[in-house]
Protein backbone atom coordinates (compact mmCIF):
# COMPACT_ATOMS: atom_id res chain seq x y z
CA UNK A 1 0.00 0.00 0.00
CA UNK A 2 1.38 3.45 -0.92
CA UNK A 3 1.44 4.90 2.59
CA UNK A 4 3.02 8.20 1.61
CA UNK A 5 0.82 8.44 -1.47
CA UNK A 6 -2.35 8.12 0.61
CA UNK A 7 -1.26 11.12 2.66
CA UNK A 8 -0.54 13.35 -0.34
CA UNK A 9 -3.82 12.36 -2.01
CA UNK A 10 -5.66 13.00 1.28
CA UNK A 11 -4.28 16.55 1.47
CA UNK A 12 -5.25 17.25 -2.14
CA UNK A 13 -8.75 15.85 -1.54
CA UNK A 14 -9.16 18.03 1.57
CA UNK A 15 -8.16 21.16 -0.33
CA UNK A 16 -10.57 20.49 -3.19
CA UNK A 17 -13.57 19.41 -1.10
CA UNK A 18 -13.50 21.83 1.86
CA UNK A 19 -17.02 23.28 2.37
CA UNK A 20 -17.52 26.99 1.62
CA UNK A 21 -19.11 27.98 4.90
CA UNK A 22 -17.80 26.17 7.97
CA UNK A 23 -17.02 26.92 11.58
CA UNK A 24 -13.47 27.72 12.73
CA UNK A 25 -13.12 24.30 14.39
CA UNK A 26 -14.20 22.41 11.25
CA UNK A 27 -11.95 24.64 9.14
CA UNK A 28 -8.97 23.79 11.38
CA UNK A 29 -9.59 20.05 11.48
CA UNK A 30 -10.91 19.46 7.96
CA UNK A 31 -7.45 18.75 6.51
CA UNK A 32 -6.24 16.30 9.18
CA UNK A 33 -9.68 14.68 9.23
CA UNK A 34 -9.58 13.91 5.51
CA UNK A 35 -5.97 12.72 5.77
CA UNK A 36 -7.00 10.30 8.53
CA UNK A 37 -9.90 9.18 6.35
CA UNK A 38 -7.42 8.52 3.51
CA UNK A 39 -5.80 5.86 5.73
CA UNK A 40 -9.05 4.40 7.11
CA UNK A 41 -8.99 1.10 5.12
CA UNK A 42 -5.45 0.37 6.34
CA UNK A 43 -6.39 1.19 9.94
CA UNK A 44 -9.38 -1.16 9.85
CA UNK A 45 -7.34 -3.85 8.09
CA UNK A 46 -4.64 -3.73 10.74
CA UNK A 47 -7.27 -3.87 13.50
CA UNK A 48 -8.59 -7.07 11.91
CA UNK A 49 -5.06 -8.52 11.95
CA UNK A 50 -4.50 -7.48 15.59
CA UNK A 51 -7.80 -9.13 16.51
CA UNK A 52 -6.70 -12.32 14.78
CA UNK A 53 -9.36 -11.97 12.08
CA UNK A 54 -7.05 -12.29 9.09
CA UNK A 55 -9.89 -13.53 6.91
CA UNK A 56 -11.80 -10.27 7.39
CA UNK A 57 -8.94 -7.99 6.32
CA UNK A 58 -10.20 -7.82 2.68
CA UNK A 59 -13.37 -6.23 4.10
CA UNK A 60 -11.56 -2.92 4.66
CA UNK A 61 -10.54 -2.75 0.98
CA UNK A 62 -14.02 -3.44 -0.39
CA UNK A 63 -16.53 -1.08 -1.99
CA UNK A 64 -19.12 -2.22 0.54
CA UNK A 65 -16.91 -1.04 3.39
CA UNK A 66 -16.42 2.33 1.65
CA UNK A 67 -20.19 2.85 1.39
CA UNK A 68 -21.02 1.77 4.95
CA UNK A 69 -18.14 3.74 6.51
CA UNK A 70 -19.12 6.85 4.53
CA UNK A 71 -22.73 6.59 5.70
CA UNK A 72 -21.61 6.37 9.34
CA UNK A 73 -19.11 9.24 9.01
CA UNK A 74 -21.61 11.46 7.18
CA UNK A 75 -24.28 10.79 9.78
CA UNK A 76 -21.95 11.64 12.65
CA UNK A 77 -20.53 14.76 10.97
CA UNK A 78 -23.93 16.13 10.03
CA UNK A 79 -25.16 15.78 13.61
CA UNK A 80 -22.04 16.93 15.47
CA UNK A 81 -20.74 19.63 13.13
CA UNK A 82 -23.85 20.67 11.22
CA UNK A 83 -22.30 19.74 7.87
CA UNK A 84 -24.41 18.63 4.92
CA UNK A 85 -24.90 14.87 4.93
CA UNK A 86 -24.69 14.58 1.13
CA UNK A 87 -21.42 16.51 0.93
CA UNK A 88 -19.69 14.54 3.72
CA UNK A 89 -20.92 11.23 2.31
CA UNK A 90 -19.57 12.09 -1.15
CA UNK A 91 -16.21 13.26 0.22
CA UNK A 92 -15.84 10.19 2.45
CA UNK A 93 -16.76 7.80 -0.33
CA UNK A 94 -14.36 9.51 -2.75
CA UNK A 95 -11.50 9.45 -0.23
CA UNK A 96 -11.87 5.78 0.69
CA UNK A 97 -12.32 4.68 -2.93
CA UNK A 98 -9.21 6.66 -3.93
CA UNK A 99 -7.32 4.68 -1.27
CA UNK A 100 -8.55 1.42 -2.82
CA UNK A 101 -7.62 2.54 -6.35
CA UNK A 102 -4.08 3.47 -5.25
CA UNK A 103 -3.70 0.09 -3.55
CA UNK A 104 -4.78 -1.74 -6.72
CA UNK A 105 -2.21 0.25 -8.70
CA UNK A 106 0.57 -0.98 -6.38
CA UNK A 107 -0.47 -4.49 -5.34
CA UNK A 108 -2.32 -7.40 -6.92
CA UNK A 109 -4.25 -8.91 -3.99
CA UNK A 110 -7.07 -6.38 -3.48
CA UNK A 111 -10.65 -7.67 -3.63
CA UNK A 112 -13.00 -4.66 -3.97
CA UNK A 113 -16.11 -6.84 -4.38
CA UNK A 114 -15.41 -9.03 -1.32
CA UNK A 115 -17.23 -11.07 0.00
CA UNK A 116 -19.65 -11.33 -2.94
CA UNK A 117 -16.82 -11.92 -5.45
CA UNK A 118 -13.65 -12.95 -3.55
CA UNK A 119 -11.21 -12.42 -6.40
CA UNK A 120 -8.33 -10.02 -6.76
CA UNK A 121 -8.72 -7.03 -9.06
CA UNK A 122 -5.77 -5.10 -10.41
CA UNK A 123 -3.92 -3.90 -13.46
CA UNK A 124 -1.65 -6.94 -13.63
CA UNK A 125 1.52 -5.20 -12.48
CA UNK A 126 2.59 -2.51 -10.04
CA UNK A 127 2.13 0.96 -11.53
CA UNK A 128 3.08 2.75 -8.30
CA UNK A 129 6.66 1.97 -7.15
CA UNK A 130 6.91 -0.24 -4.08
CA UNK A 131 10.26 1.24 -3.07
CA UNK A 132 9.42 3.90 -0.41
CA UNK A 133 11.91 6.45 -1.78
CA UNK A 134 10.63 6.13 -5.34
CA UNK A 135 7.03 6.24 -4.17
CA UNK A 136 7.68 9.36 -2.09
CA UNK A 137 9.38 11.14 -4.98
CA UNK A 138 6.54 10.23 -7.36
CA UNK A 139 3.77 11.55 -5.13
CA UNK A 140 5.75 14.61 -4.00
CA UNK A 141 6.24 15.56 -7.66
CA UNK A 142 2.58 14.98 -8.48
CA UNK A 143 1.57 17.03 -5.44
CA UNK A 144 3.72 19.96 -6.55
CA UNK A 145 2.03 19.85 -9.96
CA UNK A 146 -1.35 19.78 -8.20
CA UNK A 147 -0.46 22.80 -6.05
CA UNK A 148 0.65 24.84 -9.06
CA UNK A 149 -2.61 24.11 -10.89
CA UNK A 150 -4.72 24.59 -7.77
CA UNK A 151 -3.40 28.04 -6.91
CA UNK A 152 -3.53 29.11 -10.56
CA UNK A 153 -7.21 28.20 -10.70
CA UNK A 154 -7.86 29.94 -7.40
CA UNK A 155 -6.31 33.18 -8.62
CA UNK A 156 -8.22 33.06 -11.88
CA UNK A 157 -11.56 32.34 -10.24
CA UNK A 158 -10.87 34.63 -7.28
CA UNK A 159 -13.11 32.44 -5.25
CA UNK A 160 -13.74 33.50 -1.68
CA UNK A 161 -14.93 31.17 1.00
CA UNK A 162 -17.21 32.23 3.80
CA UNK A 163 -14.90 31.08 6.56
CA UNK A 164 -14.88 32.55 10.02
CA UNK A 165 -11.28 33.45 10.97
CA UNK A 166 -9.72 30.45 12.68
CA UNK A 167 -8.11 31.06 16.09
CA UNK A 168 -4.38 30.51 15.93
CA UNK A 169 -4.49 27.76 18.55
CA UNK A 170 -7.06 25.76 16.58
CA UNK A 171 -5.09 26.24 13.37
CA UNK A 172 -1.91 24.99 15.00
CA UNK A 173 -3.70 21.99 16.50
CA UNK A 174 -5.11 21.04 13.10
CA UNK A 175 -1.73 21.41 11.38
CA UNK A 176 0.04 19.42 14.09
CA UNK A 177 -2.53 16.63 13.79
CA UNK A 178 -1.99 16.46 10.03
CA UNK A 179 1.80 16.30 10.55
CA UNK A 180 1.34 13.61 13.21
CA UNK A 181 -0.67 11.46 10.79
CA UNK A 182 2.08 11.80 8.19
CA UNK A 183 4.79 10.93 10.72
CA UNK A 184 2.82 7.90 11.90
CA UNK A 185 2.42 6.79 8.29
CA UNK A 186 6.18 7.15 7.77
CA UNK A 187 7.00 5.17 10.92
CA UNK A 188 4.54 2.47 9.89
CA UNK A 189 6.15 2.30 6.46
CA UNK A 190 9.60 1.86 7.99
CA UNK A 191 8.30 -0.89 10.27
CA UNK A 192 6.56 -2.67 7.38
CA UNK A 193 9.77 -2.48 5.35
CA UNK A 194 11.59 -4.24 8.19
CA UNK A 195 8.85 -6.90 8.35
CA UNK A 196 9.17 -7.38 4.58
CA UNK A 197 12.91 -7.97 4.95
CA UNK A 198 12.20 -10.53 7.66
CA UNK A 199 9.72 -12.26 5.36
CA UNK A 200 12.28 -12.45 2.55
CA UNK A 201 14.83 -13.79 5.04
CA UNK A 202 12.32 -16.41 6.26
CA UNK A 203 11.77 -17.74 2.74
CA UNK A 204 15.52 -17.84 2.10
CA UNK A 205 16.03 -19.82 5.33
CA UNK A 206 13.22 -22.18 4.35
CA UNK A 207 14.87 -22.88 1.01
CA UNK A 208 18.14 -23.51 2.88
CA UNK A 209 16.22 -25.98 5.11
CA UNK A 210 17.07 -24.02 8.28
CA UNK A 211 13.56 -24.50 9.55
CA UNK A 212 13.93 -23.24 13.14
CA UNK A 213 15.46 -19.96 11.99
CA UNK A 214 12.84 -19.68 9.24
CA UNK A 215 9.97 -20.05 11.72
CA UNK A 216 11.56 -17.39 13.94
CA UNK A 217 11.84 -15.03 10.95
CA UNK A 218 8.20 -15.70 10.02
CA UNK A 219 7.21 -14.80 13.61
CA UNK A 220 9.13 -11.51 13.33
CA UNK A 221 7.56 -10.74 9.95
CA UNK A 222 4.07 -11.25 11.41
CA UNK A 223 4.43 -8.59 14.11
CA UNK A 224 2.41 -5.43 13.62
CA UNK A 225 2.16 -3.75 11.14
CA UNK A 226 2.65 -7.00 9.23
CA UNK A 227 4.42 -7.75 5.97
CA UNK A 228 3.75 -9.13 2.55
CA UNK A 229 0.59 -10.43 0.96
CA UNK A 230 -2.09 -11.94 3.14
CA UNK A 231 -1.52 -15.58 4.02
CA UNK A 232 2.11 -15.84 2.93
CA UNK A 233 3.41 -16.29 6.48
CA UNK A 234 0.96 -19.08 7.29
CA UNK A 235 1.76 -20.70 3.95
CA UNK A 236 5.47 -20.71 4.79
CA UNK A 237 4.77 -22.23 8.18
CA UNK A 238 2.57 -24.88 6.58
CA UNK A 239 5.37 -25.91 4.22
CA UNK A 240 7.88 -26.17 7.07
CA UNK A 241 5.62 -28.27 9.28
CA UNK A 242 4.77 -30.42 6.25
CA UNK A 243 8.48 -31.05 5.64
CA UNK A 244 8.87 -32.03 9.29
CA UNK A 245 5.92 -34.41 9.19
CA UNK A 246 3.93 -32.30 11.67
CA UNK A 247 0.70 -32.77 9.80
CA UNK A 248 -1.74 -31.24 12.30
CA UNK A 249 0.18 -27.96 12.42
CA UNK A 250 0.71 -27.99 8.69
CA UNK A 251 -2.99 -28.48 7.95
CA UNK A 252 -3.95 -25.66 10.31
CA UNK A 253 -1.60 -23.17 8.65
CA UNK A 254 -2.64 -24.23 5.14
CA UNK A 255 -6.27 -23.53 6.06
CA UNK A 256 -5.36 -20.17 7.62
CA UNK A 257 -3.38 -19.18 4.52
CA UNK A 258 -6.35 -20.02 2.28
CA UNK A 259 -8.74 -18.10 4.55
CA UNK A 260 -6.47 -15.05 4.52
CA UNK A 261 -6.05 -15.03 0.74
CA UNK A 262 -8.44 -17.29 -1.21
CA UNK A 263 -6.96 -15.97 -4.47
CA UNK A 264 -3.52 -17.53 -3.87
CA UNK A 265 -3.15 -20.69 -5.95
CA UNK A 266 -0.34 -22.47 -4.10
CA UNK A 267 -1.76 -22.90 -0.58
CA UNK A 268 -4.90 -24.39 -2.10
CA UNK A 269 -2.93 -26.66 -4.44
CA UNK A 270 -0.49 -27.78 -1.75
CA UNK A 271 -3.29 -28.50 0.71
CA UNK A 272 -4.95 -30.73 -1.87
CA UNK A 273 -1.62 -32.52 -2.45
CA UNK A 274 -1.19 -32.70 1.33
CA UNK A 275 -4.53 -34.49 1.72
CA UNK A 276 -4.00 -36.85 -1.21
CA UNK A 277 -0.62 -37.97 0.19
CA UNK A 278 -1.97 -38.86 3.64
CA UNK A 279 -2.16 -42.39 5.02
CA UNK A 280 -5.95 -42.30 5.30
CA UNK A 281 -8.14 -44.69 3.30
CA UNK A 282 -8.59 -43.66 -0.32
CA UNK A 283 -12.29 -42.91 0.16
CA UNK A 284 -11.43 -40.45 2.94
CA UNK A 285 -8.69 -38.87 0.85
CA UNK A 286 -11.06 -38.41 -2.09
CA UNK A 287 -13.60 -36.83 0.25
CA UNK A 288 -11.06 -34.34 1.61
CA UNK A 289 -9.57 -33.42 -1.78
CA UNK A 290 -12.87 -33.08 -3.70
CA UNK A 291 -13.79 -29.48 -2.69
CA UNK A 292 -10.25 -28.19 -3.29
CA UNK A 293 -9.96 -29.97 -6.62
CA UNK A 294 -13.26 -28.38 -7.65
CA UNK A 295 -11.98 -24.95 -6.67
CA UNK A 296 -8.76 -25.46 -8.60
CA UNK A 297 -10.75 -26.30 -11.72
CA UNK A 298 -13.28 -23.51 -11.23
CA UNK A 299 -11.21 -20.60 -9.89
CA UNK A 300 -7.71 -21.21 -11.27
CA UNK A 301 -8.28 -22.30 -14.85
CA UNK A 302 -5.95 -19.49 -16.02
CA UNK A 303 -3.14 -20.40 -13.61
CA UNK A 304 -0.22 -21.90 -15.64
CA UNK A 305 0.57 -24.49 -12.95
CA UNK A 306 -3.02 -25.59 -12.45
CA UNK A 307 -3.20 -28.29 -15.17
CA UNK A 308 -0.09 -30.03 -13.84
CA UNK A 309 -1.33 -29.99 -10.24
CA UNK A 310 -4.80 -31.22 -11.24
CA UNK A 311 -3.30 -34.03 -13.34
CA UNK A 312 -1.11 -35.08 -10.42
CA UNK A 313 -4.07 -35.11 -8.04
CA UNK A 314 -6.16 -37.16 -10.45
CA UNK A 315 -3.36 -39.72 -10.89
CA UNK A 316 -2.99 -40.14 -7.14
CA UNK A 317 -6.75 -40.36 -6.59
CA UNK A 318 -7.03 -43.00 -9.32
CA UNK A 319 -4.61 -45.36 -7.57
CA UNK A 320 -6.62 -48.34 -6.23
Amino acid sequence: MPLLGHGFVGIATAMVTRPRSISPAVHAFWLPGIVVLAYLPDVVGQLCVLAGRHGYKPLSQSIGFAVVASLIIAGAASRLAGLRFRHIFSVSLLTVLLHDILDMLQTTDRMPLWPFWPHAVGVGRAVIPQNPTHEGLLFAGLFVVFLVGWFALRRRARASREVVPTPRRLAWMGNLLAVAVFVLAGVTYVERSDRSRQLERAWALYKAKDYDAALDAFDRAERWPGAGLAGRIDYGRALIHDERGERDRSERHYLQAIEADPTNFWPLADLALFYVSSSEPMTKRRERVAPYLARLRREFSDEPNSPGVIAKLERKLAVP
